[in-house]
């Protein structure tokens, strides 16, 4: 239980004893107390368990009170003089308190405050040392714990004193020119093995308390002689008074443990849901005296008597701590305090294991363990606790549907996460079957839908993203009515997904309807409505319809230029879109305007390899072509091809697209045997990626077969 300091020795320099008088025997004082004289002294631990007693016999020291030298025995002339330090430690997990802040005093002896005040010579005549006239002592800390109660019964619980856990920290020492200090754990140990506490609001309410004692000592040499050849001066003990309270706070106020329930409730529970632990609070008498050995060694010897007062408190056990901190772990995901929910959850958890049987709810909690790391982005570690969490719910809960499918549908959202589209896409079927057949289930079925038809478009499947959109859309319409504002979010991805299918009449609907319901809901300048204007310009771009399209952008650029900034990513791919349909619509010197101010948004903000840029620098090109500036299209294609070459890599569709555009700009400027290479690598290049049927690639082997016979005829 307790671990005390291992006896330590340092052996001094010897010295031989001469006829020198006084100085010699302050030169053997000197020698003796070398290792501690001066500077303060910690003793170290060992894993030795003593008794209470005396570090060295009893019979071999005497303890001296008075001031005269009879009583103690002369150093033999001519002897080696050793310097032994002993002491005690105590290392237990109980609560520490160091110093001497709130709730922790202590009172030195009147005698020794009185001793210290008068005026007394700095030596003995004959140069010998002072001696002190008084032991200083002070608690420097102190460190108290109590080993659970024992409650099993309704009546009364057992107090297990002899398993206390106590020590206090001395520092003792002598002053004056050749003083010395100390520093001692020592521990303190109850007089009785067990008490009984009677199982009441009164009984409770007050407590119990436990006598203590303890002692510990450190050798510290030979004292000096008072004269040549007489015996040394002892100096008269020391004493303190200590206080220490554990559940008082520095405000004064008592301290309350986090998981502590009061006493009522756990009076109600009963031991089959609670266990019983204890403050600790000790008031203690310390007294510290200076010992002499046969042979004429010295020795510091600190005794302390006191109090250990207890107070129990209470908290929750078993399947019931299990339940509260799976609560409160609800309760803080609802708040969003994410961090403190996962410890919640976790510590549930840990209890939930060490149960049998286990408790039902042990599938909840991981599944909000798992909806936790979702949320905070180690969709990894979701997998894995979601993966459990379903496994225990179809096992111990097989008639809960709707929480099996809330699994089903959190663990195909981690999927996403973590890049298993198949796997995710499976999960989210799963789940939209089930909630199918729960007519009371609508919402999540929605969400579902809308899940899995995100999952079809990241997988190429526009036309199962679209069904799945449009089924989404009925749902929320039935469930939340036709101006809901969940809704923006469903019609805007309809939109997506139309114009993937080069439905864009249909696309421009779904974005017109959703900018009216942001414009309704949040107002005509809102953020959220510059993304939708985008979408609906690119739309009627597509349409041909290139007065609207500029109309759109415009009006996006201005929201967004006021809420972001003139130098925001999204601004730059705003003015990016808005050049393209500047320039589809005539007026290609706007354009160049609009995309030259995209590009140095792109240069500053993601440096000058980027996909973007290439993007850029490729409609640009486009638009000098189309002004009849080859030089400056040439010098933008080679820009853009060099980065889509890297970032993209030589065999990419967009690579061989720039490709194509640098060819017939090359064609322009004379070089038509260059460029036709260029367009078979182009040519070659989309056939693979895209197919023959693409209209990039039929639009490139039309001009290839063209120049090659221009090149041949000529």
């Amino acid at each position: 239980m307790f671990k005390g300091f291992s006896s330590r020795s340092s052996r001094s320099s010897q010295s031989e004893d001469t006829d020198d008088g006084g100085a010699s025997i302050a030169s053997g004082f000197m020698a003796g107390a070398a290792a501690v004289a001066g500077r303060l002294r910690r003793m170290t631990g060992s894993a030795s368990t003593p008794a209470i007693t005396p570090a060295l016999p009893l019979q071999s020291m005497k303890y001296v009170a008075s001031k005269s030298p009879s009583l103690s025995p002369e150093p033999s002339p001519g002897r080696d003089r050793d310097n032994t330090s002993s002491g005690a430690a105590l290392a237990s997990p109980g609560p520490r308190s160091f110093g001497g802040g709130l709730g922790a005093r202590s009172t030195p002896d009147l005698r020794a405050v009185k001793s210290s005040m008068l005026t007394t010579p700095e030596s003995s005549p004959g140069t010998t040392p002072r001696t002190p006239r008084s032991v200083e002592v002070s608690v420097e800390g102190q460190q108290a714990s109590m080993p659970p109660g024992v409650w099993e019964t309704e009546d009364h619980m057992d107090v297990l004193a002899d398993q206390s856990e106590c020590t206090v920290t001395v520092k003792t020492g002598l002053t004056g020119r050749n003083g010395m200090h100390v520093v001692l754990r020592v521990g303190l140990f109850a007089v009785e093995t067990g008490r009984r506490l009677a199982v009441t609001s009164e009984s409770l309410q007050d407590g119990t308390s436990l006598q203590v004692s303890g002692a510990e000592q450190c050798d510290i040499g030979r004292l000096p002689n008072k004269n040549s050849g007489g015996s040394p001066r002892i100096p008269e003990p020391g004493y303190c008074q200590h206080e220490w309270s554990g559940w008082l706070g520095e405000d004064g106020i008592g301290l309350q443990q986090q998981e502590e329930i009061s006493m009522q409730e756990a009076l109600a529970l009963g031991p089959a849901s609670c266990c019983v632990e204890f403050r600790c609070k000790l008031s203690l008498q310390v007294h510290a005296l200076c010992v002499l050995r046969d042979g004429g060694q010295a020795a510091l010897r600190v005794e302390v008597h006191g109090v250990l007062s207890l107070q129990p408190w209470f908290r929750l056990k078993g399947e019931a701590a299990f339940q509260a901190l799976y609560k409160s772990a609800r309760e803080l995901f609802a708040k969003g305090q994410d961090i403190k929910a996962l410890q919640k959850c976790e510590e549930a958890l840990t209890i939930a294991d060490g149960l049998s049987p286990r408790p039902a709810e042990i599938g909840d909690a991981l599944h909000l363990l798992g909806a936790l790391h979702l949320r905070r982005k180690t969709p990894a570690v979701a997998v894995k606790c979601l993966e459990r969490a379903l496994v225990i719910r179809k096992m111990m809960a097989p008639t809960k549907e709707v929480a099996i499918l809330s699994t089903l549908f959190a663990l195909g959202s981690a999927y996403v996460q973590t890049g298993s589209l198949s796997e995710a896409s499976r999960c989210l079927q799963l789940a939209v079957a089930g909630f199918e057949q729960c007519s009371q289930e609508m919402a999540a079925l929605a969400s579902a839908l809308h899940a899995l038809a995100g999952v079809h478009r990241m997988l190429g499947e526009h036309e199962q993203a679209l069904h799945c959109y449009e089924r989404c859309l009925a749902v929320r319409e039935e469930v939340l009515g036709a101006d809901h504002l969940t809704l923006v979010a469903t019609l805007n991805n309809l939109g997506a997904a139309a114009q993937h299918l080069s439905r864009h009449r249909e696309a421009v609907r779904y974005y017109h309807r959703a900018l009216v319901l942001e414009t309704k809901h949040y107002g005509k300048e809102h953020f959220t409505a510059a993304a939708t204007l985008g979408n609906l310009g690119a739309a009627h771009g597509q349409l041909k319809e290139h007065k609207c399209a500029v109309d759109c952008l415009a009006r996006a650029l201005q929201i967004q230029e006021k809420h972001f900034g003139r130098e925001h990513l999204s601004v730059a791919t705003t003015l990016h879109n808005l050049g393209n349909s500047l320039a589809a619509a005539g007026h290609g010197h706007d354009a160049i305007k609009c995309h030259w101010r995209a590009l140095n948004i792109w240069h500053k903000l993601l440096g000058p390899c980027n996909a973007d840029i290439a993007a850029t620098l490729h409609s640009l090109g486009n638009v000098y072509r189309g002004l009849l500036d080859p030089a400056s299209a040439a010098k933008c294609f080679e820009g853009a091809l060099h980065i889509r070459e890297v970032v993209l890599g030589p065999t990419h569709p967009e690579t061989a697209r720039t490709r194509h555009c640098s060819a017939l700009v090359g064609c322009s400027l004379g070089e038509p045997r260059t460029a036709l290479q260029e367009l078979e690598v182009a040519v070659k290049s989309l056939m693979s990626g895209l197919g023959a049927l693409h209209p990039w690639t039929q639009q490139a082997s039309v001009d290839t077969e063209a120049l090659r016979a221009a090149v041949l005829g000529a």
